[in-house]
């Protein structure tokens, strides 16, 4: 899914803003997973939201223009939901919502008009049916060209409130300063010679940031999104899971018949870049978790199963992966 993204506020009513304002949705106050594009746009790269908060300073009606197109996958088109919610003590009060449907290929006009009271106000679009077909290679997607508000004027920062902790976030930080100071540092002592300059550059850390990884966008061709998708992946983490996968109805569809090969992409790439790899998982209790073929087995079959695929795996991939997710979600299922 893509969407590229450009945001402009327009105001004539009550004597505000007389022309129209843009904001290049790469620097809008809400930008999900996505990457920004040439043109000022954004490309989201899955289900998200772009959004962009604005003041209304006098009651009365205001209008939306959506600019968009998009291209469908097995006669769906791409599915939206456009929200106006205002700030009113310290929450967030629905002032206006549309689902609606973006059914052309090229760029058209979706208006809406609603009542707004004054206040500040997030203006929000979500993009909410992604999808992909994997044997075909089609992809649903959503192409946002801009908004045009009437009525309101870009507002410079979200409330303080809506940033997570609020007025807590000065003490969160003393503590996790402390934390850090007590936990993580140590004294380093350097002896030179006299006038010597040293310089000291962190080049790593212990400390596991990690993700659940698309293995998909490791497979060739490589494309735009699998290319960016991959960046960011480097940039931000140094550890990584399989999203899917090393589960058992992906890995083994059949008894005896197993697919790894997007699994040995995946970590063939993230560990040349010295990211490490937790294995996920090996079992999951949920019923729609477990293959339909696991189920049509007796205690007996079953018990030999689990153990095969416990102790094959793990030695597929001994001296890639050190630890696993044995049993996930524990508490979530009580199938075996």
């Amino acid at each position: 899914m893509i969407v590229a993204a450009t945001l402009c506020v327009l105001s004539s009513t009550c004597g505000l803003l007389a022309q129209e304002q843009v904001v290049q949705a790469s620097k809008l106050a809400m930008r999900t997973a996505g990457v920004a594009l040439s043109d000022g746009g954004w490309n989201l790269t899955t289900n998200g939201d772009l959004g962009q908060w604005v003041s209304i300073e006098h009651p009365g009606k205001a209008s939306i223009r959506v600019r968009a197109g998009g291209s469908e996958l097995k006669g769906v088109w791409p599915e939206v939901e456009l929200v106006v919610v205002v700030e009113s003590g310290g929450r967030m009060v629905p002032a206006f919502r549309k689902v609606f449907a973006i059914t052309k290929a090229r760029y058209e006009d979706y208006r809406f008009e609603m009542e707004l009271k004054p206040g500040l106000a997030l203006v929000r679009l979500r993009f909410q049916n992604d999808s992909v077909d994997k044997k075909t290679g089609g992809d649903r997607n959503l192409f946002v060209r801009e908004f045009g508000l009437t009525g309101v004027k870009v507002a410079d920062a979200a409330p303080a409130w809506w940033y997570p902790f609020g007025k807590k976030a000065e003490k969160l930080r003393a503590m996790t300063d402390a934390g850090i100071a007590k936990h993580r540092m140590g004294k380093l002592v350097v002896r030179t010679s006299k006038g010597a300059v040293v310089k000291v550059e962190q080049v790593a850390h212990e400390f596991a940031f990690g993700t659940a990884v698309a293995t998909r966008y490791f497979s060739k061709p490589f494309t735009v999104e699998s290319r960016a998708y991959v960046r960011l992946l480097t940039e931000n983490f140094n550890a990584v899971v399989a999203e899917n996968a090393m589960k058992w109805p992906q890995s083994e569809p059949a008894r005896g018949h197993e697919r790894w090969d997007d699994m040995d992409r995946m970590l063939l790439f993230c560990l040349s870049k010295g990211m490490q790899a937790r294995g996920h998982c090996l079992f999951w209790a949920v019923p729609k978790r477990v293959p339909a073929w696991v189920k049509r087995l007796d205690k007996t079959a079953l018990l030999q199963v689990v153990d095969e695929r416990a102790w094959r795996t793990t030695a597929r991939f001994n001296g890639r992966i050190d630890e696993f997710d044995v049993n996930n979600e524990m508490l979530a299922g009580l199938w075996y």
